[in-house]
């Protein structure tokens, strides 16, 4: 079985392309939402960043500093690419370690904890996340949805906050097997809710 370095190391293009597709982009509005509150001069640490997507979002929305990790060299190395005032460190996000910079005011992970394991490796991560989160600071993530099926979850969402008269949107779904001794654990999520315009 390939590790998860191996993997994100070998997907890193189908990756970036896959962040400009529309659900990456409805994601991404989800989050700032989401962080707008907190976010403006805030110190953040990205665990699991990829090739920066959320690293330089942060920058954007106001963060006066931002840390990337992640356990995969060829990501790290495209995230490093975009030249802005950012550092990443290549390391694996399920083993504690204190950053530099930290304790960080914010630290946000995106699909990170579904790759635990098992209940050892997630509580690994989270005390990864607790040693680098300052007194009173934010967790933010995003994870699988709390089902062992998600389009379970998908479908119930749709049917509970259908869309308005005149909405469109549209999912894809691409079944994956599911990872051998996996934990599964209840997560609370957000979906921007459309407002009613008049």
């Amino acid at each position: 079985m390939a590790t998860t370095e191996q993997q994100y190391d070998t997907i890193q293009g189908p990756y970036d392309y896959i962040r400009t597709a529309s659900i990456a982009l409805i994601e991404r509005e989800n989050i700032q939402e989401t962080v707008a509150p907190f976010v403006k001069n805030a110190r953040i640490l990205e665990l699991a960043c990829g090739t920066g997507f959320y690293t330089y979002s942060f920058l954007e929305w106001g963060a006066s500093s931002v840390v990337g990790v992640d356990i995969s060299s060829v990501m790290i190395n495209e995230a490093r690419r975009a030249g802005k005032e950012v550092s990443f460190i290549q390391a694996d996000c399920s083993i504690p370690k204190a950053y530099d910079g930290g304790p960080f005011d914010v630290v946000f992970a995106a699909w990170l904890l579904n790759y635990a394991l098992d209940q050892a490796a997630l509580v690994s991560m989270f005390r990864n996340i607790a040693i680098n989160l300052k007194e009173g600071g934010r967790f933010v993530s995003i994870t699988v949805p709390p089902s062992s099926n998600p389009m379970d979850s998908i479908n119930a969402e749709i049917q509970a906050r259908p869309l308005s008269a005149g909405g469109s949107g549209y999912l894809v779904y691409e079944p994956i097997n599911d990872v051998d001794d996996g934990v599964y654990f209840r997560v609370n999520y957000t979906r921007r809710r459309r407002e009613k315009r008049d």
